[in-house]
């Protein structure tokens, strides 16, 4: 369970920064909620899509697993310092609507698909990852959207970035433990 928060607190700094990306864009009232409903439910369904490939898989390649799930997290956490740009998400945001909106959905969901693939490698209670994945989307979405609308877009791309750093870290102290052990 420890691994399992361990991963969410930094996912949660992503979404975070995403949401704060959300409150700074041009959009309509309208979008917005679209994207408060879509973008949670969007990371939740691509953590279950991983879960549902890393536990089989964890279970078929078996001590290897941990390194593999660790090695996940790790790259994980270095694309999202490689995309944290609150900026660039801004405008994006600004110009979607309906179809394009589901595919920047899609796009910013696809760390949870790996991070999925990583928590089911490592073996967490799929049941656990999922309601705390769900809940940790939801709740930062609603509060960066509006802390985004009041601040502006350095603490988006600050969170992001610590997001990233967190989960290299967590990656990393996760490898040396399976090697260790």
């Amino acid at each position: 369970m420890l691994k399992l928060i361990a991963v969410i607190i930094p996912l949660a700094l992503d979404s975070f920064g995403a949401a704060i990306a959300l409150g700074l864009a041009s959009v309509s009232p309208v979008q917005r909620r679209r994207a408060l409903l879509l973008f949670p439910l969007m990371e939740t369904a691509s953590a279950a899509a991983g879960l549902a490939l890393g536990l089989p898989l964890g279970r078929a390649i078996g001590g290897v697993a941990d390194y593999a799930g660790a090695a996940a997290v790790i790259g994980v956490g270095f694309a999202i310092l490689r995309e944290s740009d609150g900026d660039r998400e801004s405008r994006e945001l600004a110009a979607a609507s309906g179809w394009r909106l589901a595919a920047l959905g899609l796009a910013i969901s696809i760390d949870e698909l790996v991070l999925g693939l990583s928590l089911g490698l490592l073996g967490v209670p799929a049941a656990a990852a999922l309601l705390l994945i769900a809940f940790q989307a939801v709740l930062v979405s609603q509060l960066g959207v509006r802390l985004g609308a009041r601040l502006g877009a350095g603490l988006g791309n600050r969170a992001e970035r610590l997001g990233g750093l967190a989960l290299v870290l967590i990656g990393l102290l996760l490898l040396v433990e399976a090697i260790a052990s």
